[in-house]
């Protein structure tokens, strides 16, 4: 009898702690949503407050930390929002939303050299999202160049600089809009 006791006591126990689990992730998951609304409206702190109050009910994922590096960006906080990015990364280090979260830092710091290089790297390893195409759109105009000649440069760039394979890369999705350039055919045939 005591054995049973034990092993319904033990099962008891286990019961309400993943009815204890399912209520913690409710409310962080609750917490999020807030979070996304307080986006929309730009209030930015609200956002960022919202996701860490819901991670201290549960851990933070990927997607936490892409709002919080864009939270602190708005808010004008390039150090943390970098120390987010650098977090991503660690996740996912060919991370195409932490490259475009990084353009969005440079060209906010008006260094469009650098915020172009990032734009184009998370177009790179996500050519169909059209939000990296308009951000290179934007970045380029800024440096006077139009996206494309903007790829080919960033492109250029890395091969030269030992960032071979991301440089060729470019200049393939160069040439898919620029098909008679022979000076970057003969590149891509070199390597």
């Amino acid at each position: 009898s005591r054995k049973t006791y034990l092993k319904a006591s033990t099962c008891k126990n286990e019961f309400e702690n993943e009815e204890n689990d399912q209520n913690i992730n409710k409310a962080a998951d609750e917490l999020r949503i807030l979070a996304k609304s307080y986006k929309e409206k730009s209030e930015w702190f609200m956002a960022y407050k919202c996701i860490l109050q819901a991670a201290s009910k549960n851990s933070l994922c990927y997607q936490d930390y892409i709002e919080l590096a864009t939270c602190q960006i708005n808010l004008n906080h390039p150090k943390l929002a970098q120390f987010f990015i650098d977090e991503m990364r660690i996740m996912q280090p060919d991370s195409s939303m932490a490259a475009n979260l990084e353009a969005f830092l440079y060209a906010k710091d008006q260094d469009y050299e650098k915020a172009l290089e990032k734009g184009v790297e998370a177009f790179i390893r996500d050519p169909g999202v059209s939000g990296y195409q308009n951000n290179i759109q934007q970045i380029a105009k800024k440096l006077g160049l139009t996206p494309i000649d903007a790829i080919r440069k960033i492109g250029l760039s890395w091969i030269d600089s030992g960032r071979r394979k991301d440089g060729l890369f470019a200049l393939i999705i160069y040439l898919k809009f620029k098909p008679e350039d022979n000076e970057i055919k003969r590149i891509i045939a070199k390597y």
